[in-house]
């Protein structure tokens, strides 16, 4: 058994900044600064703050922001199969057919219209052209498009994304 008499000499390693460091001692560290830790407490709260104001933005934006799409879903373009007037966003009603009445005739001589969104160059444009297809008329012949010339059909298939971006992005300039 050995007894030491005396003050205890330190170790080495308690006068290295480094294995302070290592240890969670308070030394300083090699950069020159003391090492800190955020408190899990504190890391807890600012994650659940910035989940608090995210949540805030998006029910803000869901229920003030843009357009309403429910509503928008219900509205076609139309077209009047015997003036050829156009009517952008007309209302459909739960239950009504084709064709439908027109709100200025009483008559029932609108049709959805089918959208061409090419152009004569084979370059795509956005808005696109309202199209009466001829089937809807009890027409035999194909329909087509009377700006650009090419065969516009049911469910009318757009240009590839690409182009119709470009066109959408060209005209948001106008």
């Amino acid at each position: 058994m050995s007894t030491t008499k005396g003050p205890m000499l330190p170790s080495l390693l308690e006068d290295d900044p480094v294995a302070q460091a290592a240890k969670g001692g308070s030394g300083s560290s090699s950069r020159g600064g003391a090492t800190s830790k955020i408190p899990p407490q504190t890391l807890k709260l600012v994650i659940a703050v910035v989940a608090i104001v995210a949540a805030a933005i998006i029910s803000y934006v869901n229920i003030f922001g843009g357009e309403n799409t429910q509503a928008r879903s219900w509205q076609r373009v139309m077209i009047d199969s015997e003036t050829r007037e156009l009517f952008p966003d007309f209302p459909l009603k739960f239950g009504d057919t084709m064709p439908f009445v027109n709100p200025k005739t009483g008559k029932r001589t609108l049709y959805q219209a089918e959208m061409c969104y090419w152009t004569k160059d084979g370059k795509a444009q956005f808005p696109g052209i309202p199209v009466l297809l001829n089937e809807y008329l009890s027409k035999a012949e194909p329909t087509t498009c009377p700006d650009c010339g090419r065969r516009v059909t049911f469910n009318n298939p757009p240009p590839p994304a690409n182009l119709l971006d470009a066109a959408r992005n060209q005209n948001k300039g106008k």
